[in-house]
């Protein structure tokens, strides 16, 4: 005589919707959990079915009353939340020494973890398999990131990083000859850190900077100058008068101040405002050429 199963197949495509089933069939038994905290099994040995197998692929022998699935929930076959630690990334997406702590309890909460980090999780000392879903995860287990992304991302920050470099030694060389031409060797470095009288805060910050007598050159570089940039940069040198009574010694002398914009992107348009007031960089050829304003006297 057949048996009649305790929870029909009817209307269930695959594992997931079994679940489904389940939980909605048998109240009593798990109305405590969600169908997805439900997982089903072909012995109490094998893995949990994966949630999208169909359940046309399980053999009819799977189904029968000598063979029966078997349900489990998370509670019963493992901790219903899980804690995870995932390892830190700084802003250029370098693996840090520490880690942050996770309460998981589910697909979702991984996901949302992952959401602006990554596409998946894999084990800090075994990093072959990606993980993807909370049954994957292992209570009090350390992971990493793991992005296409966010590794891509990293190399455009380097080389950013490494063009930005260059491009301020290029500029900060240009005005250095232009100002020995016009000025001989009088003119020298200064530090780029404005320093707080402390002597250890650092309260504003140039690409370079030199001084001639009591002439203080202020160079701001940008990639891409706009127009919002060479207003900004009047606004700075206000600021530095501010700080520099409590700054490093060698700038107290100081009583004249020019502006220095430097750009590897600097339209024709936005380079003509700006020489209303400041020294330009910018590249002419093979160099970087430097032009300043029509009544701007630098010879002395």
């Amino acid at each position: 005589m057949a048996v009649k199963p305790l929870v029909s197949t009817a209307g269930c495509n695959n594992i997931s919707d079994l679940a489904k089933a389940i939980k909605q069939e048998l109240p009593n038994q798990f109305s405590a959990v969600d169908s997805n905290q439900i997982s089903i099994h072909q012995s109490l040995q094998d893995a949990p079915l994966e949630p999208d197998l169909p359940l046309a692929s399980i053999s009819t022998a799977g189904l029968s009353a000598k063979l029966p699935l078997i349900v489990k929930t998370l509670g019963s076959s493992a901790p219903a939340q899980k804690t995870i630690f995932i390892q830190d990334i700084d802003e250029e997406c370098y693996p840090l020494d520490s880690f942050s702590k996770y309460l998981v309890e589910s697909n979702d909460d991984l996901k949302q973890i992952l959401e602006g980090k990554g596409s998946a999780l894999y084990q800090l000392f075994n990093p072959k398999d990606k993980i993807i879903k909370f049954k994957q995860l292992i209570d009090g287990e350390k992971y990493n990131v793991y992005s296409r992304y966010e590794r891509s991302f990293a190399d455009e920050v380097r080389w950013q990083q490494n063009e930005d470099k260059a491009m301020e030694e290029e500029t900060h060389l240009a005005v250095r000859r232009f100002l020995a031409t016009h000025l001989g060797p009088s003119a020298v470095d200064m530090p780029t850190d404005i320093m707080a009288a402390d002597g250890k805060t650092i309260v504003q910050e140039w690409d370079a900077v030199f001084k001639d007598g009591d002439v203080l050159y202020l160079c701001e570089a940008k990639h891409n100058m706009t127009f919002e940039q060479v207003n900004k940069l009047p606004a700075r040198i206000r600021k530095f008068k501010e700080f520099q009574a409590n700054a490093q010694p060698e700038f107290r002398n100081v009583t004249k101040y020019a502006g220095v914009l430097c750009g590897t992107l600097f339209p024709e348009d936005i380079r003509k405002n700006a020489h209303l007031g400041f020294i330009c960089v910018y590249p002419s050829g093979y160099r970087y050429d430097v032009k300043k304003p029509e009544d701007f006297i630098i010879e002395r």
